[in-house]
């Protein structure tokens, strides 16, 4: 199954609730044999990788640490072919993106945590 995992700020250059889940998640997937990227925002946007880990980061608007959308994120979700989009987090901009970009195919979770254990 190919996954992804929306997150609103990236693994790579924060380290904290939601980005520590959407990392450590992504890496027990991937033990488990799934295919997990990893969607975020970032000032330097790019494709990197953290372990076995592959994060592709945007451009994205955010007024402040709470509120994040990007338009290239948006865009770039629908052109993928991953079976189930997971959105980190009820309280964000990239929660209504992935409900915008979703295919009728796909499967659309949307995370009601802030952070922890996956």
């Amino acid at each position: 199954m190919k996954i992804a995992i929306l997150c609103p700020r990236s693994p790579r250059l924060h380290y904290g609730g939601l980005e520590n889940y959407a990392l450590r998640l992504a890496e027990k997937l991937a033990k488990e044999g799934e295919s997990a990227e990893i969607f975020s925002t970032s000032k330097e946007p790019g494709e990197y990788w953290l372990g076995k880990t592959k994060i592709r980061e945007f451009t994205a608007f955010s007024p402040n640490e709470s509120y994040f959308f990007s338009l290239s994120l948006f865009e770039a979700l629908k052109k993928t072919d991953f079976d189930l989009i997971y959105s980190t987090g009820y309280n964000n901009f990239l929660t209504i993106i992935a409900l915008l970009a979703k295919k009728k195919k796909q499967k659309l979770v949307i995370g009601m945590n802030l952070g922890g254990e996956n």
